[in-house]
């Protein structure tokens, strides 16, 4: 065996793999980032808000862009993304805050952003950020208004850095007592962490994730599988009633959105209590299938690598939890705090899922994707996205009105 095959070594070899892709990012951009970025922006127009925006994922900061530019809201964002080619993009090449080193974001890395880029960040009426909210911190000290989208733990990435956590939170709370900050949650798991460790309250506005432009078109008589607990997987497809295979076996790596949507239904095994691949599918009316909660709290116990895995970074990074007090949301070891993060999911019965179909079994999914009338089904999402849309969009524009009061 090749020594430098060894699957020891397999993080370098991904690391120096993400590396060239960078580097090939950077390659193809017309002019490094540090030069095109300093130069004035091009003529704009007086009547529409001009906001910036980077972010670590292109679902959440799409959905606010497709939310927002008809209330007049011209985004300028950079991706740092490693799913960017997804929407035709590459990663940004940002100096002193990009891909390779965001998760090293301090004062000292603020200092630096805002002496790279601060007199072209001067230019714009305010900043959003989502993913991280963190990164509210590289904009604080433009004092313009700035809207902090929480669309994941916020804490990311001080999570394991108790100092810079207690530096975040100090920031925020400035920010919001300041009247600069305002803060939205796109989920109740959210704003409900949110809460718990800085007291600051939020508005609740859910996602849409309007942006696909890939309806529901169900060539596949398949339904698709979305688990990472090989257990569940092969619980769902060991029966013969069920058409239901792993994504991996009906769709490419990078399946398109119009892929992903030409199946008959997805089932879900959920990771997290928020997921923009369920909103995204949701909106296109693409039947959606996942386990009640009391399956959910019987998977976890059985798998819990594999179900409900990243509600906690606490679990994503493997740090012990035995330290921290009762009732904090990251002691994800104990069924209350799993069944306080469910009662808060996008797909529970407090979220704006409505249609989303429950299952008490394994045995009660194989009915239901034998009986369910896909097309029904269908129709009644469409239904209440009408509902949703008209909701979201009417709280989005109170909140850029009250941010930037329109004379």
């Amino acid at each position: 065996m090749n020594p430098l095959r060894s699957p020891r070594l397999a993080p370098a070899r991904a690391a120096i793999r993400a590396r060239q892709r960078w580097l090939l990012d950077l390659r193809y951009l017309p002019h490094h980032l540090a030069g095109i970025r300093r130069q004035a922006p091009i003529q704009r127009d007086p009547a529409r808000l001009r906001l910036f925006n980077i972010d670590l994922h292109i679902g959440p900061i799409n959905d606010f862009r497709a939310i927002t530019r008809p209330m007049g809201v011209d985004l300028t964002d950079w991706t740092l993304s490693d799913h960017a080619d997804v929407i035709g993009r590459h990663r940004e090449p940002v100096l002193g805050c990009n891909a390779f080193n965001w998760s090293r974001l301090s004062p000292k890395v603020v200092d630096r952003f805002l002496h790279r880029y601060g007199r072209y960040l001067d230019r714009f009426d305010g900043f959003v950020t989502c993913y991280t909210p963190a990164f509210a911190t590289l904009f604080l000290r433009l004092q313009k208004p700035l809207i902090v989208l929480c669309a994941t733990r916020y804490e990311i990435p001080f999570t394991d850095k108790p100092d810079l956590w207690h530096w975040l939170d100090d920031q925020l709370r400035n920010g919001v007592a300041d009247g600069q900050l305002h803060v939205v949650a796109n989920n109740l798991g959210d704003q409900g962490y949110l809460r718990h460790f800085t007291g600051i309250a939020s508005t609740y506005i859910p996602s849409l994730c309007s942006y696909t432009g890939a309806p529901y078109t169900p060539h596949d008589r398949h339904f698709a599988i979305a688990s990472r607990s090989a257990a569940c997987t092969q619980r769902i497809r060991e029966d013969p009633r069920n058409l239901a295979r792993p994504v991996g076996e009906l769709l490419p790596g990078r399946a398109t959105w119009q892929e992903r949507h030409s199946v008959r239904g997805w089932i879900h095994i959920p990771y997290n209590i928020s997921q923009m691949a369920i909103f995204e599918q949701y909106w296109e009316n693409v039947p959606i299938y996942i386990p009640d909660d009391t399956l959910l709290l019987h998977l976890r116990q059985r798998d819990p690598g594999g179900v409900l895995s990243q509600l906690s970074v606490y679990q994503v990074l493997g740090l012990s939890t035995d330290h921290l007090p009762a009732g904090d949301p990251n002691r994800v070891d104990d069924p209350a705090v799993i069944r306080w993060w469910l009662e808060r999911s996008d797909y529970g019965p407090r979220g704006e899922l409505s249609e989303i179909v429950r299952f008490s079994s394994f045995e009660h999914l194989s009915e239901l994707l034998a009986t369910q009338d896909d097309e029904a089904l269908s129709e009644r999402m469409r239904q209440s996205n009408i509902v949703r849309r008209d909701a979201v969009v009417a709280t989005w524009e109170q909140v850029i009105e009250s941010v930037w009061p329109r004379s």
